[in-house]
This record gives C-alpha cells, structure tokens and sequence, in this order.
C-alpha cells in the first residue's frame, strides 16, 4: 500500500505494524548474528535473560513495620542476568535459552503482521472483509499459546541456571515472563474475532437483504 494524503487512523496503524514487526525481525536477527560472532572466541553469550532469583538474606524482611510505613521486601524478585559458557559444553543450551527468550518476540512479529493486514482492509474501506475475524483468531490463538508455553517453561528447572556457581544465599528458581498478561490478551483476541465474524455476517446479510 503506498503512502496517501488522506491518511486515517487505519493507515497509522497499519505503518506502525509494518514498522513494528519488521524492526523487531531485523533486532532478532542482529541478536541471533552478534551471539554467533562473540562464540567464535570459544565461548557463546547470552544478554539480559530474564529469570526469577532468590535471595535468602532477604527472607527476614518480608514486612518491615515503620512508624509512618509499611515495607515488602520479596524473597524472589524478576532480575535479568548475562550469561557466558564454553560453547563446547553449554552452547546449545544458551542458544535453546536464546530461542525461549525470543519466544515472545517471534509471536509478537506474528501479531503484528497478522494485525496489519486488518488495518490494511480498513484502511482501503473493506472492514468486513471475510479475512478480519481469521486474522485476529489467529492473533489470540498465538497470544494463548505462548503464554501456555510460558507458563510450562516458568515451572521447568533448567539445569544450567540452577547449577551456576552464585554466591552463598542466591539461587535462580525459574525464568521469568509476561505470562498473565499473554492469556488475557490471547483470550480478548479470541473474543474480538467472534465480534468481527458475526458483525461480517450481518453485513452480508444485510446486502443481499438490499
């Protein structure tokens, strides 16, 4: 589609998207380059993974009474940590790591396209195109899946985390993501496809009525 003056709100977000998916494509692909260029020093690295870590220093510090306050300080907080292996021993393990990391970010260019492709039959004054309702389907579809997947990963023990050498009182117990947040927006996807697909239908009902 190319560029129009009498842009929309439709045509706004149609570039966004395109420009969205495209531009976390391009950093999935740098991130994917820069992790095989630095193992070729025999080690392979893996930046700002997001996991759940455990300080035992803190368990006596749960609730903190103050005069005018009350403070919580977690035992378990999200922290993101950069790890570096042999790539002899653990490299497929960092790059299976890489993989689960970019998880949410491979269904998120998948969201975006599919997306876009709404914004694009609205742009060109086809809202009720058949293609809508499929589209956002497929949108909450991939949305769930992955914060099913999520939610198996945060209770699966990864050898590797767990047998860092951390000092005395800190332990990693899971990875850590968005999981909550990627069921409900799975679930309004799901819910907004059936709207479109019963507001098409009326609409082609209500053609062939005139």
């Amino acid at each position: 589609m190319k560029l129009r003056k009498d842009w929309s709100l439709a045509h706004f977000l149609y570039y966004t998207c395109w420009i969205g998916y495209w531009s976390i494509g391009l950093y999935l692909v740098i991130s994917i380059a820069s992790t095989i260029m630095v193992s070729s020093d025999g080690y392979t690295r893996l930046f700002n993974l997001p996991v759940l870590m455990e300080v035992e220093q803190f368990s006596g510090y749960e609730e903190l009474e103050m005069p005018t306050a009350s403070i919580n300080i977690p035992e378990q907080f999200p922290v993101e940590i950069d790890i570096k292996s042999q790539t002899d021993i653990h490299g497929f393990e960092i790059m299976l790591l890489f993989l689960i990391q970019s998880l949410s970010s491979f269904a998120l260019i998948a969201v975006l396209f599919l997306l876009s492709s709404i914004f694009k039959n609205v742009a060109e004054e086809d809202p009720f195109n058949q293609a809508n309702p499929k589209n956002l389907f497929y949108c909450g579809v991939i949305t769930f899946i992955t914060g099913c997947i999520n939610i198996v990963l945060f209770f699966t023990p990864i050898p590797l985390l767990q047998g860092l050498n951390l000092p005395v009182g800190y332990q990693i117990q899971h990875l850590s993501s968005p999981t909550d947040i990627l069921l409900l927006i799975g679930i309004t996807f799901i819910v907004l496809a059936y709207v479109f697909k019963e507001g098409a239908r009326m609409y082609e009902e209500q053609k062939l009525t005139v």
